[in-house]
């Protein structure tokens, strides 16, 4: 979660020890192009990204992924975990919306912790 100058990260899965975190600090190779990230980093923290999205440039696809995984409802069934009628999935959209606005104003009111109890809320959502 990324409002203004603070920043928080919930891992969606165990972190081993020693095992290396790559932080996002300025949009998803999915919807920000690399010229704006490396722009982005480069001003505001004045280095070169060099993971793997951006020395690749991938996924060449990723719009199309985003726009395909934009909802439970639009996810295709074999991305799914398992299988959901439309109901279940049409109910599963309307928490995550919730959610989402939830993390939005409780950042908005500098109330972090709220937040990143919407957002564990929220993960929970897709496994």
């Amino acid at each position: 979660i990324y409002q203004g100058r603070v920043q928080i990260t919930v891992a969606a899965r165990n972190i081993l020890p020693g095992e290396e975190i790559c932080l996002l600090y300025f949009g998803h190779f999915g919807d920000t192009k690399k010229e704006k990230r490396q722009e982005y980093l480069l001003e505001n923290y004045h280095f070169n990204c060099n993971c793997d999205a951006c020395e690749n440039n991938y996924p060449k696809n990723s719009e199309k992924c985003l726009e395909n995984t934009k909802t439970f409802v639009a996810t295709p069934k074999e991305n799914l975990i398992k299988p959901q009628s439309l109901e279940e999935l049409e109910n599963l959209d309307m928490e995550n919306e919730k959610l989402k606005r939830i993390v939005h104003t409780a950042l908005s009111k500098n109330m972090v912790p709220l937040a990143l109890e919407a957002t564990k809320r929220r993960i929970k959502l897709i496994s």
